[in-house]
């Protein structure tokens, strides 16, 4: 089956269920995370760039005690069946100057072949980074 057939609901549940669960104990993943079993994350956004599946969560650091999100991660599939891990896409309170805390749920757009990150971050601006492909990596715009 091709990523173009699903249905575009299918891409709602998906972000649902990315990140409805994180790590289980000792590290272990939960079962009910199919995708993501490295990193806490949340917030999850989903588009189809080019014929494969993009998925675009916040990420929560590990020792979190509450709201602790710095770097955004993308992963990918072309399958529905085998998710990919991208690595780090963008860092808004590293390389910007004006973002200084609480990033969280990311999303990514197209235009004219280069792709454009949109983030919130200090609970009151939205920030754009862009590159030249959907997995990043991203620089301040």
């Amino acid at each position: 089956m091709h990523i173009n057939d699903f249905p575009i609901q299918s891409f709602a549940i998906l972000g649902a269920l990315v990140c409805a669960c994180n790590q289980g104990t000792a590290g272990e993943p939960d079962i009910e995370n199919p995708v993501i079993t490295v990193r806490y994350s949340a917030d999850p956004s989903v588009h189809v760039f080019n014929d494969t599946l993009y998925i675009y969560p916040s990420h929560d650091l590990d020792d979190a005690q509450w709201w602790s999100m710095e770097d955004y991660y993308v992963y990918y599939t072309t399958d529905m069946k085998t998710f990919h891990d991208a690595g780090l896409a963008f860092e808004p309170l590293k390389q910007t100057v004006w973002a200084k805390r609480y990033c969280w749920a990311p999303d990514c757009a197209e235009k004219d072949g280069r792709y454009y990150f949109y983030f919130p971050t200090d609970q009151d601006h939205i920030g754009v980074a862009v590159g030249d492909a959907p997995a990043g990596p991203f620089h301040d715009a």
